[in-house]
């Protein structure tokens, strides 16, 4: 059962678990271009995808740089994964599992495996920082900074999570700060009451007083149309999903304006916006909440490690 699966996924800290009765999709990949770094005005594409494996590989992130929401003229420019190992090497006695966890983002793509073809050194790394609880209304610090290999710190995020009722309050923002270029924050948002399995769950997040940019993430559900936006490179979870065999699947898909219409530039390092859907992922797991999506409580984050894993 759907249940069971999830509980599976968590006994042995795999870092993702998502409903599997999911529609199938596809589209082709998108090529592996070095990209120079976005002007302002265009966007930052993120996929997020499950990585089958024995035991499951984890998660993998897309990351694309294109000319409108839409995803025109998208080019492959980063890639980076959070594999069920990595996430288990972490692992302590009272401790988030994802706590001092670092994550290596390349400049690459993910390719049909759901393997990274990138350069041979990281662009940058992410160092999370989380507590013990991050399930709704726990209210404790998050945070990560996203620096270069040498050390020199690019950015950092910092989040308090989701409220104890998600559909009812929005939760907490997710501040940006930036070594260069402006700060910024991505608003609150709130779980939606009631979800159609026909269509995608959308999620916004408005970048400061912007009027219409900001972080938009779909989560892919069953009977949708397709793809929120192109390219979404990977099929979308199966009827039936089998978390040892097969092939990746796109459980979620983010667009993130790195310009604002005000005049503003906020994408200096390009990397940071990337780095950016990770941490929103990990720190407000909508994605994971229970089938009937709960008012409060549901599996997004909990006390011990195997529920921090969802």
């Amino acid at each position: 059962s759907f249940r069971d699966r999830r509980w599976f996924n968590a006994a042995i800290f795999h870092p993702l678990s998502f409903p599997p009765e999911l529609a199938s999709a596809s589209a082709p990949m998108a090529s592996v271009t070095p990209t120079q770094p976005p002007a302002p005005g265009q966007y930052v594409l993120v996929d997020h995808l499950f990585v089958p494996g024995c035991p499951p590989g984890g998660d993998a992130f897309a990351g694309y740089i294109a000319s409108d929401a839409t995803g025109t003229g998208a080019s492959a420019a980063f890639a980076a994964e959070i594999t069920t190992m990595m996430v288990v090497k972490n692992v302590g006695c009272c401790k988030n599992p994802y706590n001092g966890l670092t994550v290596p983002i390349y400049r690459g793509a993910v390719d049909a495996a759901g393997k990274m073809a990138e350069s041979s050194a990281p662009l940058a790394n992410m160092e999370l920082t989380f507590p013990l609880c991050v399930g709704p209304g726990c209210k404790r610090n998050m945070s990560a900074v996203v620096s270069r290999p040498d050390g020199t710190v690019l950015g950092r995020f910092d989040s308090k999570g989701m409220a104890l009722c998600v559909t009812c309050c929005a939760d907490e923002p997710l501040l940006v700060t930036q070594t260069e270029g402006a700060d910024f924050k991505f608003g609150g948002t709130t779980m939606p009451c009631c979800i159609c399995p026909c269509s995608d769950v959308h999620f916004f997040r408005r970048l400061n007083n912007e009027a219409n940019e900001g972080m938009t993430r779909y989560w892919l559900l069953p009977c949708a149309s397709g793809p929120s936006r192109k390219p979404v490179s990977h099929r979308r979870p199966p009827l039936c999903f089998c978390p040892c065999f097969g092939s990746p699947a796109t459980a979620q898909t983010y667009t993130i304006a790195t310009g604002g219409t005000s005049g503003t530039t906020y994408g200096v390092a390009p990397e940071v916006f990337f780095a950016s859907a990770i941490f929103e992922e990990l720190a407000y797991p909508y994605h994971n909440m229970k089938k009937d999506n709960g008012k409060g409580g549901g599996d997004g984050g909990g006390p011990a490690a195997a529920q921090m894993v969802r």
